[in-house]
């Protein structure tokens, strides 16, 4: 597979990015954080939506809602097109065909997408990492690390790893399914009990029929000796019942001739006192009749009485209305003068409104005026602190913001052009003074080795003489001495660059106190007070003018105010008058009403003396002329004494009323009384014929209710034993289905075990021994033959390289056969990059076109990451090769140069082919 290009579209942190990957050694460049890595990443999501972020939405950019990844390769000739975007709720995954007509579909959704680009690929996403994407540190992992962990990191890539972690978790598998087995095993224990549990409950079950027999007969028995005494009982009952019933009627009978007898005495007694009352009738009717007379005398007087007080509030009234007439004929002139003042005050009132507020106006207007020339001093201080503080910054005299401004930009790029260049400048030193530290450090090794061997080269073996040593340790000593001088003059001017470097950042910092921004903001202000002072000062002397006329307009208010409470009280009369006048009827119609009241009181005399006329009661004769020494308590109790005479005659009349109907009542009574009597002989006669004995009938039902007793009991004892018996049949069952149920356990556990014995089979497979060691067997000769292809490569003087069982590496060279711990820095990479390939290659089944590094150069030092920059360089056996890093000096491997820089949290990508930055869209 070659990769053609790659778009990200809010990817992680790259909202919009765009690569191009053409053939040979790709470099993806950048600081750390930067997004480079998120670039590899997006490869493998858009091939087999693989990532190592948290969550699939933790991939979508801060702020947005979807991202889509599009990644265009070549495989067999043939150009593909994979599209995967993502949301937080939903995906879509579409891959495409290239040909003369464009790109067509030939798959979609995520499943569908995967398993179409496996096919393509012949690898799946685990592969896929392993095989093609060598990661963080594996290049010095295999030169460092110990054989142990060598021999785990190879297993690892190769997918023996997998094979392990299946041995060892097919341990709680099997662990799992023998505790089943000796469950089972523990079930199967009880069949033995159970059989001889269903022996004893079927003999059991026969006994207790043989019981539940014998009772039976006896409840039969039983029954029918029940049956007689129940048919003699019948009979007695309906005796004893219809003995009762003749024995109640009679009971019954005998209260009611008692009430008959009662009440006909009672109505003797009514009789004889309504003869009484007749007697007293004719006496009460004589004693009444002078009450009408009285009531009409008594009502007379009172609507007389009422007449004269009704005259005396006309006179009143008539005298009332006479004297408010007068007030108001007084008053009027004043109520008529302070009406019209009224209208006078209504009519400057309204005037007054059209000024009311000038007042409050001015005073707010004077203090806005106060409180803007105070804005207007303190701006104008700012300003001119703010001038001299940034002249000063700038080191010059200017009194425009413009020219601070312009100066100030001019200033500042200048400034930040020559930080670059003494960033570039000490970064280079700093690099060179590493380098040379790092030369030293490497050439104290083998000085170190030459003094401690006799006639032996410390690295190869060979024979070497005393000169040829004592010019290798010159040659070295020599080396190292005209590093440190280089060394020391480097340190020296670092120091200086770096004291150049803070004295301009203090510079550049000082810069950052320049706010254009706010002195422009306070010039604008100070110019807006000003304006805004002007036309405070023209509406003040516009409000002065309508402050004149609203003072006049006061002062006759003022004065009309000060009339009106002169003749309020006259007003407040007149007002009083009329008022009260309206609650009062005309004159001319107080006038009649006393008039027609004067008439009545004379008809109402006339009747009043008649009355007394009338009268034959000597007391009320005597005032028949002068009436006004008539008693009225008197005339009340002669009134209230005959009403109770008329109260009691009509009390008697009712009851005198009822003598025809009590005479009836009567006559009925009696006969009733003869009536009744002749039912009693009857009813007595014929509760002698019944013949009823009250002892033999107890004496039958006590039989009988002690046959019940033990019918009861037998019938008590058969359920409760045909209960037992329903229990021990529901046991006998329960216990054959227990058993039956053995025979299901017995077969599952026979099956069980041969399952055991399959799995331990399967995990003796997964086990070193097993299908580990075959893969490692069939798998190390493949690794070393590729691996021998790719040092061929390298041109270094070993004629092989081979691998032990345990991926240990040997190489012979012109010394014979050596370890890896013997051979040079740069060899070591050599022989680590080629294993990686060869297994990279294995992998991928001899197809090796793309590989794919992370940051290769680290936990390497100095010496060795230039070792494997320069075999980067000569390595041209893949077509293919995209490599992220931070560091430099691998741009001098590379035929393309992709840089990624990240600026407010968003990543941009650079491509640099022709090594010149062009942003791309």
């Amino acid at each position: 597979m070659i990769i053609k290009s790659l778009q990200l579209h809010n990817f992680k942190s790259h909202p919009k990015s765009k690569i191009e990957f053409p053939a040979g050694i790709s470099i993806i460049m950048g600081e750390n954080g930067a997004g480079k890595s998120s670039i590899l990443e997006a490869v493998s999501f858009a091939l087999f939506k693989s990532y190592s972020a948290r969550n699939l939405p933790s991939l979508i950019k801060t702020g947005e809602k979807k991202l889509r990844v599009v990644l265009k390769f070549l495989v067999n000739g043939k150009t593909y097109q994979v599209t995967r975007e993502r949301s937080k709720s939903t995906s879509r995954a579409v891959l495409e065909q290239e040909d003369r007509d464009g790109f067509h579909q030939i798959a979609t959704g995520d499943k569908g997408v995967s398993a179409e680009i496996e096919s393509l690929l012949e690898m799946d996403s685990s592969l896929f990492l392993n095989a093609v994407y060598i990661r963080q540190g594996e290049i010095a992992d295999l030169i460092d690390k110990k054989p142990s962990e060598k021999k785990q990191l190879i297993g690892k890539l190769l997918g023996i790893e997998s094979l392990e972690n299946a041995w060892k978790n097919m341990v709680p598998l099997i662990g799992h399914y023998s505790s089943e087995e000796q469950f089972l095993k523990g079930k199967m224990e009880s069949k033995e009990t159970w059989e001889k549990k269903l022996a004893d409950k079927m003999e059991e079950k026969n006994k207790r029929d043989v019981f539940i027999g014998e009772l039976n007969q006896e409840i039969e028995a039983i029954h029918q000796e029940i049956e007689q005494l129940k048919t003699d009982k019948e009979k007695l009952d309906e005796k004893k019942l219809e003995y009762r019933e003749i024995k109640s009627r009679l009971d019954s009978l005998e209260n009611i001739l008692k009430g008959l007898k009662e009440d006909k005495d009672s109505l003797k007694k009514d009789l004889s006192r309504i003869k009484e009352d007749e007697s007293k009738i004719s006496k009460l009717e004589t004693e009444i009749l002078p009450l009408n007379n009285l009531i009409l005398l008594q009502k007379g007087l009172n609507n007389l009485n009422i007449h004269h007080q009704t005259e005396k509030q006309i006179l009143s009234n008539l005298k009332k209305v006479n004297d408010l007439n007068q007030v108001l004929v007084s008053n009027k002139i004043f109520q008529e003068e302070y009406h019209n003042i009224e209208k006078k005050i209504e009519s400057l009132l309204k005037d007054k409104e059209k000024f009311e507020g000038t007042p409050a106006i001015i005073r707010s207007l004077i203090s806005d005026k106060d409180k803007t020339k105070q804005e207007i001093d303190q701006l104008n201080q700012q300003i001119s602190e703010t001038f001299s503080y940034y002249n000063q910054i700038l080191e010059s005299n200017l009194d425009s913001a413009e020219e601070i401004d312009s100066l100030h930009r001019k200033l500042e790029i200048a400034l930040n052009h020559k930080l670059n260049l003494l960033d570039q400048e000490l970064q280079d030193k700093k690099g060179t003074l590493l380098s040379l530290k790092n030369q030293n450090q490497q050439l104290k090794k083998p000085l170190e080795e030459l003094k401690e061997v006799e006639d032996k080269c410390p690295i190869c073996q060979s024979d070497i003489s005393k000169i040829k040593k004592t010019e290798l340790v010159t040659l070295y000593q020599q080396d190292i001495t005209s590093n440190k001088k280089q060394m020391v003059a480097l340190e020296e001017s670092i120091e200086k660059l770096d004291n150049e470097k803070e004295e301009l950042q203090k510079r550049k910092n000082s810069f950052q106190n320049i706010n254009m921004d706010i002195l422009q903001e306070k010039i604008k202000t100070r110019n807006t007070a000003s304006h805004k002072l002007s036309n405070l000062e023209m509406k003040l002397e516009d409000l002065k003018i309508q402050n004149i006329a609203l003072e006049e307009i006061e002062s006759s208010i003022k004065s009309k105010k000060s009339r009106l409470k002169e003749i309020e009280n006259h007003k407040e009369n007149y007002f009083k008058a009329k008022h009260s006048l309206e609650n009062l009827d005309p004159v001319e119609t107080l006038e009649k009403e006393k008039n027609s009241l004067v008439e009545k009181i004379i008809e109402e005399d006339s009747r009043i003396k008649g009355l007394l006329s009338s009268l034959e009661l000597d007391y009320f004769r005597q005032f028949k002329e002068d009436y006004s020494l008539l008693d009225s308590d008197i005339l009340q109790e002669e009134i209230d004494k005959r009403e109770e005479f008329k109260n009691n005659l009509n009390q008697l009349k009712g009851r005198v009323s009822q003598k025809n109907s009590i005479i009836e009542k009567l006559q009925k009574k009696k006969l009733d009384l003869e009536e009744n009597m002749k039912n009693k002989e009857s009813l007595h006669s014929s509760l002698i014929k019944i013949e009823y004995d009250d002892i033999a009938h107890k004496k039958i039902l006590q039989a009988y209710e002690q046959k019940k007793d033990s019918f009861i009991e037998l019938n008590s004892q058969k359920s409760k034993n045909e209960g037992i018996q329903g229990m021990n049949i529901s046991a006998i069952e329960d216990l054959q289905k227990d058993l039956d149920s053995l025979k299901d356990v017995e077969k599952e556990l026979d099956n069980l075990k041969d399952f055991i014995k399959v799995l331990n089979y399967i995990r003796k497979l997964f086990g070193k021994d097993g299908v580990q060691k075959d893969l490692r067997n069939r798998s190390r000769p493949l690794i070393q033959e590729e691996a021998r292809k790719f040092f061929d490569r390298f041109n270094f003087e070993y004629s092989d390289i081979s691998l032990d069982e345990d991926y240990e590496v040997e190489v012979y060279g012109p010394g014979g056969k050596t370890t890896l711990d013997m051979i040079s820095g740069g060899e070591k990479i050599a022989v680590a990059l080629a294993l990686r390939l060869a297994i990279t290659r294995v992998l991928s089944g001899g197809k090796l076109e793309l590989i794919m590094l992370d940051e290769p150069t680290i936990h390497l030092d100095s010496y060795r990451r230039q070792e494997l920059i320069d075999i980067l360089k000569r390595l041209s056996v893949l077509p293919q090769m995209i490599i992220v890093t931070h560091d430099s000096d691998l741009e001098e491997a590379a035929d393309n140069i992709i840089k990624v820089k990240k600026e407010e949290g968003e990543s941009r990508v650079i491509m640099d082919v022709a090594r010149e930055e062009v942003p791309v869209i």
